[in-house]
């Protein structure tokens, strides 16, 4: 089970790494803000031990990776894995619901101002 925890850490690092990426930022910015959080003492920690945070972590980058990605064009199978990773993630840790504001900011067309209402929103 701690292998498995460092499995699931690492493979949330590369994700963090890949929506770093996919956003617009460099790759040695990138590098540096996931070798900041992959290094950090506590993310260290629920690498090496079994808990449920390292799952958490790769849930939720998932999500907001899959929810970053989507269009309002997109087909329904993209908005079926963002569903798939959302429900997994809400079922694994009650925490997960912290991520919904990130993924609805996300989801949201930008026209209307209705990004602006969902953070009044989420706060």
């Amino acid at each position: 089970m701690d292998g498995l925890s460092g499995l699931c850490a690492a493979a949330a690092a590369a994700l963090f790494f890949r929506l770093l990426r996919r956003r617009g930022c460099g790759t040695s910015a990138a590098l540096a803000a996931t070798s900041l959080l992959a290094f950090s003492p506590l993310w260290w920690y629920y690498a090496e031990v079994a808990e449920v945070r390292a799952l958490n972590d790769l849930l939720a980058l998932a999500a907001a990776s899959a929810a970053f990605e989507l269009a309002p064009e997109s087909p329904a199978e993209a908005w079926a894995v963002l569903g798939v990773l959302l429900g997994l993630g809400l079922s694994h840790h009650p925490t997960f619901v912290l991520v919904l504001p990130a993924v609805l900011f996300a989801t949201l067309p930008a026209r209307g101002g209705a990004r602006s209402w969902a953070l009044l929103g989420a706060c």
